[in-house]
């Protein structure tokens, strides 16, 4: 592995992304903070469970930066268990549990991890010291969150590679805060708006996804597995959802490009990345499209832009 250079810029604030979600719990206890196929979670729900989880991760000796094996679907219990790896002052290794069961072995030997929070048949496959299994049950000692600082690591996500072989990237505090604060004034985001988590768990984008949404205090929606490759389905469920900003991976973007959407839908941004874009947007759509580029060492965007309109459905973008 090796560490990113990911606190290049400064950011406005010196809380932390913890903090910054302790606040909007506390701000907002009952408003919606994620909403999956298996239920929600208000904000005091999430902090609590992860208060609760980052205490069962201490119990087996976790010290600061330690990493923290990551391998569930996406789901509430995928939100509650980043969020209490970093409260425990552990860096999560953000792992699929879909992946082959050799990739995952691998992927958890190779960031030196020896806690897992996944579920037991998952854990069962990675051989892992520790498994932690996420619970709803209230916990009777709640932690006491880690402070991080600037350049302890956050998060581990493993790239392809050159030469095949998954390549693990450490990715720092600042940079997380960085690409959060950014987002936030880019896309003007606020408690009132409703993003999605779509991508792989595994992906570095899936960080982009939750951090700048839950530390504004604004909800994370999650489709059900089945409309990441129904872009009929999952237009509507971003409709019914009344998602106002998404990142979706270029295929399936392109595919919702092509559909006929509203003029009065929610959805002021759609976000895309990680392949060539070969579309642009029609001028009847009522959101605008972004297209991004970044290597995971960059914390996940390095260049961002706005694609223009065009009044066709096939001309290229680039």
């Amino acid at each position: 592995m090796h560490a990113a250079n990911s606190g290049a810029a400064q950011t406005k604030s010196t809380a932390g992304i913890v903090e910054r979600v302790h606040r909007a719990a506390t701000a907002h206890p009952t408003a919606l903070a994620v909403a999956a196929p298996g239920g929600t979670l208000t904000y005091q729900q999430l902090w609590d469970r992860a208060l609760g989880l980052a205490q069962r991760i201490r119990d087996t000796g976790l010290s600061r930066g330690d990493p923290v094996a990551l391998c569930l679907s996406r789901s509430a219990e995928l939100v509650v268990g980043a969020l209490g790896i970093l409260a425990a002052g552990g860096c999560y290794v953000a792992l699929d549990p879909q992946y082959p069961e050799d990739r995952l072995r691998y992927m958890f030997a190779d960031s030196g991890a020896k806690i897992v929070v996944a579920t037991r048949d998952v854990a069962a496959r990675l051989g892992a010291p520790h498994s932690i299994e996420p619970t709803a049950e209230p916990a009777s000692s709640p932690a006491t969150p880690v402070e991080a600082r600037p350049h302890d690591p956050a998060y581990i996500v493993y790239t392809s590679g050159s030469t095949g072989q998954p390549k693990g990237v450490v990715l720092e505090h600042a940079g997380l805060l960085n690409l959060v604060e950014w987002h936030q004034n880019t896309f003007s985001i606020t408690e009132s708006d409703r993003g999605t988590q779509v991508v792989s768990p595994g992906f570095d984008a899936a960080a982009w996804e939750i951090w700048p949404c839950l530390t504004a205090g604004a909800s994370l929606h999650i489709p059900r597995d089945e409309l990441r490759t129904d872009p009929i389905g999952l237009r509507d469920w971003v409709l019914s959802e009344r998602v106002t900003t998404t990142f979706l991976p270029t295929p399936l973007c392109e595919a919702l490009l092509e559909l006929d959407w509203p003029t009065t839908a929610p959805l002021r941004a759609m976000l895309t990345g990680g392949d060539v874009l070969h579309r642009r947007p029609r001028t009847d759509l009522p959101f605008v499209l972004v297209n991004n580029y970044g290597p995971s060492e960059a914390t996940v965007v390095a260049t961002s832009g706005i694609c223009p309109h065009s009044a066709r459905r096939s001309p290229g973008c680039g």
